[in-house]
C-alpha cells in the first residue's frame, strides 16, 4: 500500500519565510499590472472612450454650482490673495505658524466656501473602479511596502489607511497578514459616515478583531503622534482642497513613528477625464464590455468630468503636482524612496506613486505643528486614539 502523501502547505511554516515568499509573489503581481497599464490605446479604445465622454457631457457632467463663472472668479481671486501658488510654499507657511495658516483657511472658506465634489459612494461604483489596473497597482504597492515594513517592526506593526472608503485596502492587507500569521493593528479613516458604516459591517462579517474604522478628516486626524509604522493614502489626496493639502501631509508625518513609511498614490497633474477613460479601456477592456459594468461606467462619467473641470478651473481644487508633493515632503525632512508615474509607457502617466520615510530630523521640523494639533484636539475635546 502506498503511503498517503500530505499536500504541501501553500506557505512555509515559519512566518518570516512566509512573508518573504508572499513579498516575491506580490512583486510579480505588481509587475504584471504595470504591464497591463502600459498597453497602447487602439482605435476601438478611442471610440468607446469618446462615447463615454460624450454621454457624460450630455448628462450634465459639466454643470454644477461649483463651476458657476462668478463663483470661480471670486474663489480664484481670494485664493491668489491668501495663499501662495505651490504646495511647498503653503507647507512652509503651515510649518512656521500653523495658527496663522489656519486663519487664512477660515477667511477663505468664510468668503468662498469649501470646494466640495459630491463623489458617489455607491457599492456598484466601487466594485467597478477597483478592478482597474491602476487600483490594483495601488493595492499591490501597499501590500509590498507593508510586508517590507513588517520585517522591521514585527509584532509592533501598525497601519492606517487614510481616506479608506469602505475599507477595501485595509481588508486586503488584513487578509494577507492573517494568512501569513503576521499580527498587525490596522486602522481605516474616512470622512464619509456611510463608508465607515459599510466598513464596520464588512469587519463584522469577516471577523477581523485587530481592525478599527474611524470617521474623521485626514487633515485633522484623531490619532496620537508617532502612532503608526505605515500610513497609506490612495486616491484620496486629490479630493482634499488644495490649500488644506499641507495639513494632509503634516498629519501623515505626525502620526508616523520615527523612521515610519508613508505611501501616497493617486491622480497627478497629467490626469484628464479623457485620458483616464482611454487608459482604463486600453488596460481593462474586457471588464467594460460587460453590459452591466458599462452602464455603471457611464453613470460614473459625469462625476469624473466634474472633477476634471473643477481641477482645471478653480485654483483651490487643482490636481496634485508630483514634484511639488515630493518637494513638500523633503521640506518635512522626509526621504523619498519612490516617485513614479503610472503608466510608464503606452500613454501619459496619469497617476503618481510616492513612498517616503520620516527621518530623525522630521520630529524637530514639525514641532510647531505638533503643538498646534495638541491645542486643536484639546479645544475640540478629542482624545487621541
Amino acid at each position: 500500500m502506498k503511503k498517503a502523501v500530505t499536500p504541501a502547505a501553500p506557505f512555509p511554516r515559519h512566518p518570516r519565510e512566509a512573508v518573504t515568499q508572499e513579498r516575491n509573489r506580490i512583486h510579480c503581481e505588481l509587475a504584471s499590472v504595470r504591464k497591463r497599464l502600459n498597453r497602447p490605446a487602439t482605435t476601438l479604445h478611442r471610440i468607446l472612450a469618446g462615447a463615454n465622454f460624450l454621454i457624460a457631457l450630455l448628462r450634465g457632467g459639466d454643470q454644477s454650482e461649483i463651476l458657476d463663472p462668478d463663483a470661480v472668479k471670486k474663489a480664484n481671486r481670494a485664493f491668489q490673495r491668501l495663499f501662495p501658488p505651490t504646495l511647498p510654499e503653503m507647507t512652509a507657511l503651515a510649518l512656521t505658524d500653523p495658527e496663522a495658516y489656519d486663519e487664512r483657511i477660515r477667511r477663505y472658506e468664510t468668503a468662498c466656501g469649501s470646494p466640495h465634489i459630491p463623489f458617489e459612494t455607491e457599492a456598484d461604483f466601487y466594485r467597478l473602479i477597483v478592478r482597474d489596473p491602476i487600483r490594483k497597482a495601488e493595492e499591490y504597492l501597499l501590500l509590498q511596502t507593508a510586508l517590507d515594513c513588517y520585517h522591521l517592526n514585527g509584532s509592533s506593526f501598525s497601519v492606517v489607511d487614510l481616506g479608506t472608503g469602505s475599507g477595501r485596502l485595509a481588508f486586503c492587507l488584513a487578509e494577507t497578514l492573517s494568512r501569513l500569521q503576521a499580527s498587525a493593528l490596522i486602522y481605516g479613516l474616512d470622512i464619509n459616515s456611510d463608508n465607515i458604516r459599510d466598513a464596520l459591517s464588512e469587519k463584522s462579517r469577516q471577523g477581523y478583531e485587530a481592525m478599527k474604522f474611524v470617521r474623521g478628516d485626514m487633515t485633522r486626524t484623531p490619532f496620537a503622534p508617532a502612532r503608526f509604522s505605515l500610513a497609506n493614502s490612495s486616491c484620496s489626496a486629490y479630493l482634499v482642497p488644495f490649500y488644506r493639502r499641507p495639513y494632509q501631509l503634516l498629519e501623515m508625518v505626525r502620526i508616523l513613528q520615527p523612521g515610519g513609511t508613508g505611501i501616497m498614490t493617486g491622480p497627478n497633474e497629467n490626469l484628464s477625464a479623457w485620458g483616464y477613460t482611454l487608459r482604463m479601456g486600453a488596460s481593462n477592456l474586457s471588464t467594460y464590455l460587460n453590459p452591466f459594468n458599462l452602464a455603471v461606467a457611464l453613470r460614473l462619467g459625469p462625476i469624473g468630468l466634474l472633477i476634471d473641470r473643477t481641477a482645471r478651473r478653480r485654483n483651490d481644487f487643482a490636481y496634485p503636482v508630483t514634484s511639488q508633493v515630493c518637494a513638500a515632503l523633503r521640506l518635512l525632512e522626509c526621504d523619498i524612496s519612490r516617485s513614479e508615474n503610472w503608466p510608464q509607457s503606452g500613454g501619459v502617466g496619469l497617476f503618481s506613486a510616492i513612498t517616503f520615510r520620516t527621518s530623525e530630523k522630521t520630529e524637530q521640523k514639525i514641532r510647531n505643528y505638533r503643538a498646534f494639533m495638541e491645542k486643536v484636539n484639546l479645544k475640540a475635546r478629542v482624545a487621541p486614539i
